[in-house]
């Protein structure tokens, strides 16, 4: 059993390989043209950890995002998940900090450290792999100082066709963020809908988020299970 925390990146590209992904990686340029959110970076308490702060996150991430009803931003760090991979021969456990989704449901885990130093790459790609099977929707992974770095991750292809793990990496703070904006709300779409709400909101979605796809879809041999 291995915690996504203590997952190496070259373990977790290495899993990932297991199931014939290549690793794709994608310019900040190719989500162009995106609408910036512009936001001031989150004031870390150096003295204390990130842990004890993340009632403050979720509601920076909350007014940066600032999403239309029936989504949710919320700290989850104190979950659990697990899941087992059986074709790596791994057992998976693990959560993230941030939850971003439609209703209950999550698309995005956010996992936020104070400095760029604390980044744990292989933690956020397991984390990936986590969120794809504990929730239907397609998934998206982020790692942030809620500042001026940031690495996004998502699988990316044509369903039942050759897929990729895709990650972008920017400096910049509100492209990011737009990025996540845009993959919430029309992931968002297909979930609102099954609930009989109505869509009031446009987006224009990116070239690469129009390619985003699940993963562990139909590997009936893999088991998750989510505690608290």
């Amino acid at each position: 059993m291995i915690q996504a925390s203590n997952l190496s990146e070259t373990k977790a590209k290495n899993i990932i390989g297991h199931y014939g992904l290549k690793h794709l990686d994608i310019s900040e340029e190719d989500f162009q043209p995106i609408e910036p959110i512009q936001c001031q970076p989150f004031r870390w308490d150096m003295e204390n950890d990130e842990a004890h702060q993340m009632s403050e996150v979720e509601k920076w991430f909350k007014n940066a995002l600032n999403l239309p009803g029936g989504f949710h931003v919320k700290d989850i760090h104190k979950r659990n998940y697990q899941l087992r991979l059986q074709a790596a021969n791994v057992v998976l456990t693990g959560g993230t900090d941030i939850s971003v989704g439609p209703s209950e449901t999550s698309c995005i885990w956010i996992e936020v450290k104070k400095s760029k130093e604390n980044f744990k790459i292989g933690q956020v790609i397991g984390e990936l792999l986590l969120l794809d099977k504990a929730h239907p929707p397609r998934p998206m992974s982020v790692l942030t100082d809620c500042n001026d770095n940031w690495i996004i991750f998502f699988f990316f292809g044509i369903e039942n066709k050759e897929r990729h793990l895709a990650s972008s990496t920017t400096h910049n703070r509100s492209i990011a963020l737009a990025i996540i904006r845009q993959f919430v709300l029309d992931e968002g779409r297909t979930y609102l809908e099954l609930l009989g709400k109505s869509i009031t909101y446009k987006i224009n979605l990116s070239e690469p988020l129009k390619k985003r796809v699940k993963f562990l879809q139909s590997k009936p041999e893999e088991d998750d299970e989510s505690m608290a």
